[in-house]
Parts: C-alpha cells; structure tokens; sequence
C-alpha cells in the first residue's frame, strides 16, 4: 500500500478505463506543446498549418510566453466569463485591422509566416 496523498490519489483512479488515462495523457501533451511553440514561435499547430504566426505589433517580432501565452490566450479565457465578450471578440475580426480584443489586449498581431 503507498501512504499518503499519491495512494488516496491513486485509489480514486484506479477505477479510470486505460483509455481516459491515454486520452488525458494525450490532452496534456497537446496542451503542452500548443502552449510552447505559442511562446517560442508564436504559433499554434494550427497556425503553422495555415502558415501564419503572432507578433508584436510594435516589433513585428514573436512576443514570447508573457504575450503569446498570458495576456493573449490566459487574459482571454479568463474575460470569456463577461457574457457579451465571446460575441464581441470575434465580431471584431471584420474590422478593417482584423485585430480582436484579445489582439488589442496583448498588443500582437496576426501575420503570414
């Protein structure tokens, strides 16, 4: 028997199917290497795919883990909680600049690359 708070952890899960372990597994990496090539390239698996990227606007470089990751994807979840703000965020999309709140927020710009 393993003592402590890893065994009450342990016995709790020990009832999970193999295949709710895998697939957590699996979303932490994904979640994990989503969240790492925002701060480094600016970009997410999707966004490579697309052949595009986020930079600073003022810069035009990758603006890395605090913009990238916090203000522009963290900042942004947590402001989803305003009821009217999802609606808003991707209505500015049509706006001339194409910049969303959350663009604006972390002051990043989406462009080809």
């Amino acid at each position: 028997m393993i003592d402590g708070g890893l065994g009450l952890v342990l016995s709790l899960l020990s009832g999970v199917p193999m295949i709710g372990w895998v697939a957590g597994v699996a979303m932490i990496v994904l979640v994990g290497v989503q969240l790492y090539l925002l701060a480094t390239q600016g970009q997410t698996l999707g966004k490579r795919f697309m052949s595009i990227r986020i930079v600073r606007r003022d810069t035009l470089e990758n603006g890395g883990f605090l913009t990238n990751v916090v203000l522009r994807t963290f900042v942004n979840f947590l402001l989803c909680i305003v009821p009217a703000y999802p609606v808003i965020d991707c209505l500015l999309i049509f706006r001339d600049d194409r910049r969303c709140v959350h663009d604006h927020l972390a002051g990043t710009v989406v462009v080809k690359g």
